[in-house]
């Protein structure tokens, strides 16, 4: 649109240029006038730099009422640009061409223009034009004008007129001069709103292609006024439909929990207030799925209305793994602080860094307590070698295992198995120690016990076998020494000698297992069993064991050991006790996957109900001692079987499950 203001006070300057004292002179200045109008107006429907550059041209040519014209302009290493032009003839008759079209060369009559900025006249233009351009000149030039343009203070290029046979003069080149003016004013007009429409573009441009989420809002009451594509991809909309949500509707894309902060900040940011411009907020997609969206807005001014300007960058990916590994941080501080080891991590400095509720339980200390010690105040001062030799293990990147005492903060001296691992930044640079620590204080404890019970039990079975097995060779003497010397013994006695010598005998050979406990022990279950039996026999008077084994399981192997003997010695002497004057056995040997099923049974009164749940416990006995069955379970416990007693209506059933060995 045209500025009717700007118009007359342009035309106003102008007529100050012009005297009034003839008539010619004021047809002359009204037709500079008009003409300025024309130029003033009609450039305002130009489109484009060239339309201005030709309108204003073809309003000069009018003027001079001459035949030719041009608008140039210069540019770098003495070449013009042509901008508008009559003909093409025109330009070719006294420039230069180059290879590039409508640019030419600085000749020798635009020179004063271009180097001088002032305005010249000819009346002979073919005379100053070099001959290699006149001699093929499509047009022969007599009188020809030239006019400087100044834009911003500086030579911008040049208007050039010419014509057979007008002649130009001083009043020409004033009334052109009066002409650029408003032509410059309209061509930089044209230029600014060329620059501003490209930059509109460009910044449009980059809206609608940001991958940002850009969005308009008005209010008091939310509507969008714009949206680019992005921001309608992230929450699964199209353009239009975004565009045409109600304000319930906009409302309802966020979050409930955020919906009340969210658009009072909305509000007051409408109002002027100042608002911090981020916020993150749960933006609901159409599938009605949330997405995180990181918002920046700020207060513009949009078509003449307050508006919010907002930009959303998704973060629901990164928001997502956040979250995820939250939760797994979460989930493994968990386990740590409740795995039943304790656990720290030690930094080189020896700070420890990282303490488990386990390890401060053990220690007594609270965590905050113990994140601020080192384990070098945890030590006593004769481990502090252990613990420098173990961080230099950490510092070359080595494990190991190794056990160290710490004090509590009672006091009290505490053995742990360190079980330690480098600690490592996310650069793969070890910066710590990462130990599972097990108090095994107790254990260190019954197992100084054992050691002691141990040497003592070695001690106690060297008396026996130098004690016992002497007293027994002494008694074994007699009773051969009886049988020998009374060869009339006969019935009833003759059997209790006879009964004596086997439980002597079998004390004899239980001595010597003592000295057979390194040494290679019968591993095939049928002969084992067939051993004890006949000894049993022989020490027990009347007892009579069978023994039902099929064929194919004649030749199973255990590791027994050598005193499990004495676990079947145990039943079958019970047996013996208490199943009468004529007590019989039945033992069954069958195989069960990868074990020996033995299962002995007597025809005794069985056990008494009262003692059945303390069967093999140490002390139960219907007759005193209750040592034997006790054994026997630990025998059988030991060679990692198991013995358990059946349900039965007639004697004693117990069942004895041996692994196989193979």
């Amino acid at each position: 649109m045209s500025d009717p203001t700007r118009n007359n006070d342009t035309k106003e300057n102008h007529q100050k240029n012009f005297p009034s004292d003839t008539t010619s002179q004021l047809q002359r200045r009204n037709e500079l006038l008009d003409a300025i109008n024309h130029i003033l107006i009609e450039t305002n429907n130009c489109e484009s730099l060239d339309e201005v550059a030709s309108l204003g041209l073809s309003v000069i040519i009018n003027v001079l009422e001459c035949e030719h014209g041009i608008l140039a302009q210069f540019q770098e290493k003495k070449k013009i640009r042509i901008l508008a032009q009559s003909s093409q003839k025109f330009p070719d008759s006294f420039l230069e061409k180059t290879s590039q079209p409508m640019i030419y060369q600085v000749t020798t009559p635009i020179k004063p223009v271009r180097n001088e900025s002032v305005s010249i006249i000819y009346d002979k233009l073919a005379e100053i034009t070099p001959k290699k351009i006149s001699s093929a000149a499509p047009l022969i030039l007599t009188h020809f004008i030239g006019i400087p343009l100044k834009r911003s203070g500086k030579l911008f290029g040049f208007f050039a007129f010419a014509d057979d046979k007008r002649e130009f003069d001083g009043h020409d080149v004033e009334d052109i001069q009066n002409l650029t003016v408003p032509f410059m004013e309209a061509f930089e007009r044209k230029l600014s709103e060329i620059a501003l429409k490209k930059s509109e573009e460009r910044y449009r441009n980059l809206v609608l292609q940001s991958s940002q989420g850009i969005v308009v809002i008005k209010g008091p009451e939310p509507a969008f006024i714009f949206a680019n594509p992005s921001i309608s991809k992230s929450l699964g909309f199209s353009n239009e439909e975004l565009l045409g949500l109600s304000p319930e509707e906009i409302i309802g894309l966020v979050d409930p929990e955020q919906r009340e902060d969210f658009f009072g900040r909305f509000r007051r940011s409408l109002q002027g207030e100042n608002v911090s411009p981020y916020y993150l907020v749960r933006a609901l997609h159409k599938d009605g799925t949330y997405r995180y969206l990181e918002m920046f807005a700020r207060r513009i001014e949009y078509e003449g209305e307050t508006a919010i300007q907002a930009t959303f960058i998704d973060v629901t990916s990164k928001k997502l793994t956040e979250e995820r590994i939250q939760r797994r941080e979460k989930e493994y501080r968990f386990l740590l602080e409740t795995i039943p080891e304790g656990l720290m991590v030690v930094g080189l400095d020896e700070s420890i860094i990282f303490a488990n509720r386990t390890i401060c339980k053990m220690l007594q200390y609270d965590p905050e307590e113990l994140v601020k010690k080192k384990i070098t105040d945890l030590v006593p001062s004769k481990e502090l070698p252990l613990l420098i030799t173990e961080t230099l293990r950490r510092r070359k990147k080595k494990i190991s295992t190794y056990e160290m005492e710490m004090i509590r903060k009672d006091e009290e001296i505490r053995i742990f198995r360190i079980s330690a691992v480098p600690a490592k930044d996310a650069d793969g640079k070890v910066n710590g120690t990462i130990a599972v620590c097990i108090d095994v204080t107790e254990r260190k404890r019954m197992e100084d016990l054992a050691e002691q019970r141990r040497r003592e039990s070695e001690l106690y079975a060297s008396l026996l076998r130098h004690d016992v097995g002497n007293d027994l060779q002494v008694v074994l003497g007699y009773i051969e020494a009886i049988q020998m010397f009374s060869s009339d013994i006969s019935g009833t006695a003759n059997e209790m000698i006879e009964s004596a010598l086997a439980a002597a005998e079998r004390m004899t050979q239980l001595v010597k297992s003592f000295d057979r406990m390194d040494k290679e022990v019968q591993s095939n279950i049928i002969k084992l069993i067939q051993g004890v039996t006949s000894q049993a026999e022989k020490a027990h008077r009347g007892l009579k064991v069978k023994i039902e084994v099929k064929e194919k399981n004649e030749h199973l192997r255990v590791a027994g050991g050598s005193l499990l003997p004495m676990a079947f010695e145990n039943i079958l002497r019970n047996s013996a006790q208490y199943c009468g004057e004529k007590p019989e056995v039945t033992i069954g040997v069958s195989r069960e996957g990868d074990y020996v099923i033995i299962t002995i049974s007597d025809n005794g009164p069985g056990i008494p109900e009262e003692i059945r749940p303390r069967l093999f416990s140490r002390g139960t006995s219907t007759s005193g001692g209750g040592l034997g069955l006790y054994l026997t379970r630990q025998i059988i416990w030991a060679c990692g079987g198991k013995i358990h007693l059946n349900d039965s209506s007639e004697g004693a059933v117990f069942r004895i499950k041996l692994p196989l060995l193979f």
